[in-house]
C-alpha cells in the first residue's frame, strides 16, 4: 500500500486550481447557455401558441417554484396531446425561467444532487433526437408538432422552427458537457473530503485492506456516520476512493483522477489576418430584431381581444354622447385612446402617453410586415440588404432597435393598463403577454449587442489605420 497523504496534498492543490476555472471560466458560459436554451425555447413555445398546437396554461403565472422539478414525462393517450402537452410545455418554461432567474447558478450550490435534477430537466426535451419515434412521448410530440409547421405555408414559422431545433441541440450537448465537468469536481472533492475524514480510521482498525470487502466496507460505513455527519453516502465514489488508495491499480487510477482534473494552460490562438466582415454584424443584428415580428404580432393580437374586452363593458350615458360627439360633429375617429403610464429610465420620473390604439395597431402590423419580408430570403428587401453601404444598414438597424423598444414600451404599459381597467368579473378574459415582451426584450437587447459589436470593431480598425497598422495578429 502506498501512502496517500502526499496524493491527498496534491489532489487537494488540483481540486483547488479545477475549482477557480469552473467559477472564472465555466460558470459564466454556463450561465449564458441557460439564458439563450430560455430564449430559444420560448420563440419555439411562441409559434406553437400561435398555431394553436398547444394552449396557454391560465394558471402558469401563479405558480410558485421554489426548486427544480422534472415536469410529467410518461405517456398519454391522443385525446389527451392537447391538455397535456400544453401543461407539460408550461411547467417546462417556467421551470427554465426559474433557473434563470431565481436558481443559484455557483459551484457551492451546485451539489451533486442538484446537478442530477439539470441534467434530468435538460434531458427532459432529446432536442438532439427529435423524431417521431422516440421513446420519450413529449419528445415524440414536439417533433410532430414541428413537422406539421414544416409542411404548412407558414415559411416564417418554419424556418423559426428550424433554427430553433438546430440551436436546442446544439445547446443540449454545450449545457451537458460542463454539467459533466461541475459534476467531475463535486465527485472528486466529496472523495478528498472522505480520505480527511475517514481513511485515518480505516488504516488503524484494518491491517491489510481489501477494498471490496464486507469488514472494510462495514467499518467505513460506521465512521463515516460519526465523522461526516450531513453528508450523504455514495457506496461508488466511497468504492472509488478504496480501489484509488488501496488497490493494486490505485496508482494509475489516481493519475487519471488528477488528468481529469488538471488545468491546462490553453493561450487563445492568434487571430487570423484576415478580418471578420463587418456588414454581417448589421445583417445579423438586423434578422435578430426581425425575428420578433412573430412575439410582435402574437402580442397585438391579444393586446387587440384586450380592448375589445374593455370597450364592450357598459358604457355611461356621458361617455356614450361624448363618443358621438366627437364622431358625428368633429368628424374624429372613435378609435379608442388609451392613456398609459411608464418609467422614464433616462430622466428617473413617471411619464404618461396618450395612445389611439388602432393607430398603434396599424404600427406594429406594418413593422411585422417589415419584419416578414427582412426574414425572407426571396423577399427584394432581403436581396437589397446586402447591396447597401454599411452606413445605411447601421442607420437601418439604429432605427428598427429604436422603434421596437418604443413598441415594447408601450405594449408593456398597455398590458399593466387591461390588467387594472377591466371590470373584475372579465379580468380572467384578459390574455396575458408576458412571454411575448421577454422574447421582444431578449431581442432587443442581442441585437443591440451586434449593434455595439459592429461600432467597436470599426473604430478600432480606424484607429489601427491612423497609426498604419493593416493587419492584425
Amino acid at each position: 500500500m502506498e501512502d496517500t497523504t502526499s496524493y491527498t496534498e496534491i489532489l487537494e492543490k488540483s481540486l483547488g486550481d479545477f475549482r477557480d476555472y469552473i467559477e472564472s471560466k465555466v460558470l459564466p458560459v454556463l450561465r449564458e447557455n441557460f439564458r439563450v436554451y430560455q430564449t430559444t425555447f420560448e420563440n419555439l413555445y411562441g409559434i406553437l401558441l400561435r398555431k394553436g398546437l398547444i394552449k396557454e396554461d391560465p394558471y402558469k403565472y401563479e405558480e410558485k417554484i421554489s426548486e427544480i422539478s422534472i415536469p410529467p414525462k410518461g405517456p398519454f393517450t391522443q385525446s389527451e396531446k392537447v391538455p397535456e402537452m400544453s401543461h407539460r410545455l408550461s411547467a417546462f418554461h417556467s421551470q427554465i425561467d426559474f433557473l434563470n432567474n431565481y436558481y443559484s447558478i455557483t459551484l457551492d450550490y451546485l451539489t451533486l444532487k442538484e446537478m442530477k435534477k439539470l441534467v434530468g430537466l435538460i434531458k427532459y426535451i432529446d432536442w438532439p433526437g427529435l423524431t417521431s419515434n422516440s421513446s420519450n412521448s413529449t419528445t415524440t410530440a414536439i417533433a410532430n408538432y414541428c413537422e406539421q409547421i414544416k409542411k404548412g405555408t407558414d415559411n416564417l414559422a418554419s424556418g423559426i422552427i428550424n433554427d430553433s431545433v438546430k440551436q436546442m441541440s446544439k445547446l443540449t450537448a454545450d449545457i451537458l458537457s460542463i454539467l459533466r465537468t461541475i459534476t467531475v469536481y463535486h465527485r472528486e472533492n466529496y472523495k478528498l473530503e472522505f480520505r480527511k475524514h475517514i481513511s485515518t480510521y480505516i488504516e488503524k482498525e484494518v491491517p491489510n485492506i481489501t477494498p471490496e470487502s464486507e469488514n472494510t466496507l462495514k467499518i467505513v460505513k460506521k465512521y463515516f456516520k460519526q465523522e461526516m455527519p450531513g453528508f450523504p453516502y455514495y457506496p461508488d465514489l466511497v468504492k472509488e476512493v478504496l480501489l484509488e488508495d488501496y488497490s493494486e491499480s490505485g496508482s494509475k487510477l489516481r493519475e487519471s483522477v488528477l488528468e481529469k482534473i488538471a488545468v491546462r494552460d490553453t493561450k487563445p490562438k492568434k487571430r487570423e489576418k484576415k478580418e471578420p466582415p463587418l456588414k454581417q454584424l448589421l445583417l445579423d443584428g438586423l434578422k435578430i430584431i426581425a425575428a420578433s415580428g412573430v412575439n410582435l404580432s402574437d402580442a397585438m393580437n391579444k393586446l387587440s381581444i384586450n380592448s375589445s374586452t374593455l370597450e364592450h363593458k357598459k358604457l355611461s350615458f356621458s361617455e356614450k354622447f361624448k363618443r358621438w360627439i366627437l364622431k358625428s360633429v368633429y368628424k374624429e375617429d372613435d378609435s379608442p385612446v388609451y392613456e398609459i403610464e411608464y418609467f422614464n429610465t433616462a430622466t428617473g420620473t413617471a411619464k404618461s402617453e396618450k395612445i389611439k390604439f388602432n393607430k398603434f395597431k396599424s404600427e406594429v402590423m406594418k413593422k411585422t410586415s417589415l419584419f416578414s419580408k427582412i426574414l425572407s430570403k426571396t423577399a427584394p428587401i432581403s436581396k437589397r440588404l446586402e447591396m447597401v453601404s454599411d452606413e445605411q444598414l447601421l442607420e437601418l438597424l439604429s432605427k428598427n432597435i429604436a422603434e421596437t423598444q418604443i413598441i415594447h414600451r408601450r405594449m408593456e404599459s398597455l398590458n399593466t393598463y387591461f390588467l387594472t381597467e377591466v371590470p373584475r368579473e372579465k379580468r380572467q378574459m384578459i390574455k396575458g403577454i408576458k412571454l411575448e415582451l421577454g422574447a421582444i426584450k431578449n431581442a432587443i437587447i442581442k441585437s443591440n449587442k451586434k449593434r455595439y459589436e459592429y461600432v467597436s470593431l470599426k473604430e478600432e480598425r480606424e484607429q489601427l489605420k491612423k497609426l498604419g497598422v493593416e493587419n492584425i495578429d
